[in-house]
């Protein structure tokens, strides 16, 4: 529901306990009956096309709000793999890891990265590389405890479909 507020509109969300807040209305940059794709909770690419005056207007406006429409379906297809290979290094980690202690600045944490054609010296390759860090932590980032952990997460998943969906670059 709209809330109209020192002149501007606002919506209701509903966060963490059934909290409500109050969220600025944001302008969509979609034109109308313009075609866009969306993944679905369960994780199916859909077509549709943006209707201002529709009953799905919700739906339709939150995919374009959270990042979640695409214009066309090879890029909603390259999200969801990498949003399924994110998750997979998640619960990999999670499931794997011993302790990783912030407080700690003696223990070591690793994480992936993508290496550059420059920082690498490959002109014209892609590759990826870990790095160590013991007390900067950067959100969406996935951390191991140790190398060995790391290295089997990257051949669980495969190195090919990290560089080519999870990094964005090609086979």
């Amino acid at each position: 529901m709209s809330i109209k507020y020192n002149g501007k509109d606002y919506e209701e969300t509903y966060g963490k306990e059934g909290v409500i807040t109050l969220k600025p209305v944001e302008e969509i940059n979609a034109k109308e009956g313009q075609r866009f794709w969306f993944i679905t909770t369960g994780g199916k690419i859909k077509e549709a096309k943006w209707e201002a005056n529709t009953p799905y207007y919700r739906q339709l406006k939150n995919a374009w709000l959270y990042g979640n429409a695409f214009t066309n379906q090879e890029e909603a297809i390259i999200e969801r793999e990498r949003r399924k290979i994110h998750q997979e290094l998640k619960d990999f980690a999670e499931s794997h890891n011993s302790n990783l202690d912030w407080n700690n600045l003696d223990q070591p944490k690793f994480y992936l990265a993508y290496c550059s054609d420059l920082i690498a010296g490959n002109l014209g390759k892609l590759d990826m590389e870990y790095r160590e860090t013991y007390e900067h932590w950067e959100p969406y980032t996935v951390y191991f405890s140790d190398l060995p952990l790391l290295v089997k997460a990257i051949n669980f998943i495969g190195k090919q479909r990290l560089l080519k969906y999870y990094f964005g670059g090609k086979k």
